[in-house]
């Protein structure tokens, strides 16, 4: 009995660290989440404040993303030999700096500045949290892994940025930056605390780090991504008058469904990332056929309230459900460069969702109606999933090619 007792007590200590090293993750993409997205709803208070235009305020948005598209890949590509727990650690300061400026600014000027300091460091982070949360975690469960962290982002989405409008229409819009600085900090204690020192596996140049993005199934994967996401964007970004001018809720009615949302992602993300761990492509594309039929069904009768309701919740699920198998997938397949590929592959997801944006926005006042934004990601995410059989074919070409290599050996 005692050789068991001995036996057990390593692996359970072992699986409270790793947990708590995800959470301290998960901490960190809370942040994160909440510093993109809060300035959402204080625009007009941001504009009124700084006596700027809203279209002018709106740009704090897109350089924010413009940071992380930029910041993820090169950051990542210049700092690729250091330890990751280290880079985690100077990100996370760099990301607080920007935070903090941005609770003390009273310029324009200088909370763009600040936006895009933080911008560039989350974009860095998120691609190099993604790597350590694989690292951490047995082969077998880095999709559940992955999803652990990626609900930090969810949870910033259903209750940080909504906690921050309210607090920030309250208390002023610099208030939820000083919040979001104190938790920065917080996050970067738990790092420093629980995340262990994790060091490069590979040290390849810089050319062989770029030729590994130059793979077929690399870029194939990088290509789903965008589509598959941009494709959730184009109806999330106008979900709120979606459901007050298709279906006819009221705005304290769409707040609540905006919550069933936030609660069908945390759900999808959980999921998704259990099932990336059994079956990663077979699992990917179940989701996509499910996003694809809630779609079509949202094109016929989103105007009907239960199927809103309804449809709403699992559009939820099957959007964010595919978000860990994707990071799982470009890990695996830039296994000689995680960290580069990880972080073009962050890069992927906001071009998605400034894409899937920007289409909507184009369709959205057009004679087509707003009910044409769900064909418009319909066709998205069938592209999504056209990829996706692609990818999926030419792995089973490579093992086929792998088994004949060998029996000829």
């Amino acid at each position: 009995m005692g050789t068991t007792v001995h036996g057990e007590h390593p692996v359970s200590k072992q699986e409270r660290n790793v947990s708590l090293a995800l959470f301290a993750l998960a901490m960190v993409a809370f942040t994160i989440g909440t510093t993109e997205f809060v300035i959402m709803g204080l625009l007009p208070d941001v504009a009124r404040d700084l006596q700027v235009s809203l279209s002018d305020a709106g740009i704090l948005i897109s350089g924010y993303a413009l940071g992380i598209v930029i910041g993820a890949p090169s950051l990542t590509a210049l700092t690729r030999r250091m330890s990751r727990k280290t880079l985690l650690l100077w990100l996370t300061a760099f990301f607080i700096a920007g935070n903090l400026l941005s609770a003390l600014s009273n310029d324009y000027v200088v909370l763009m500045a600040a936006r895009v300091l933080a911008a560039l460091a989350q974009g860095a982070i998120t691609g190099i949290a993604a790597v350590v949360a694989s690292q951490l975690a047995p082969p077998h469960k880095q999709g559940n892994a992955l999803a652990m962290v990626m609900i930090g982002t969810v949870i910033a989405n259903v209750v940080g940025v909504p906690a921050g409008t309210y607090l920030g229409h309250w208390l002023g819009w610099h208030f939820p930056f000083w919040v979001i600085t104190a938790l920065s900090l917080v996050s970067f204690l738990a790092i420093l605390q629980w995340v262990p020192k994790i060091t490069n596996e590979w040290s390849p140049n810089v050319k062989t780090e770029f030729g590994v993005l130059a793979r077929p199934r690399v870029i194939l994967t990088h290509f789903m991504t965008v589509f598959s996401f941009g494709s959730v964007f184009v109806v999330f970004t106008y979900i709120a008058p979606l459901l007050q001018d298709v279906a006819g809720f009221n705005p304290n009615q769409t707040s609540l469904m905006l919550v069933l949302f936030g609660v069908g992602t945390i759900v999808g993300g959980l999921i998704g990332g259990k099932t990336a761990d059994r079956a990663l492509l077979p699992s990917l594309m179940i989701f996509q056929i499910g996003l694809l039929a809630i779609l079509l069904l949202f094109a016929l009768s989103f105007q009907n309230q239960a199927v809103a309701v309804a449809g709403l919740f699992l559009f939820g699920v099957a959007a964010f459900g595919i978000a860990p198998g994707l990071q799982v997938l470009i890990i695996r397949e830039a296994k000689d460069a995680p960290g580069l590929a990880s972080s073009f592959n962050i890069a992927a997801f906001n071009l998605g969702a400034a894409g899937g944006s920007f289409l909507g926005s184009l369709m959205v006042d057009s004679a087509f109606g707003p009910k044409s934004l769900f064909i418009i990601s319909a066709v998205m995410i069938i592209v999504g999933l056209i990829l996706s059989v692609v990818h999926y074919l030419l792995r089973e070409k490579s093992q086929d090619a792998s088994v004949a290599h060998d029996r000829v050996v």
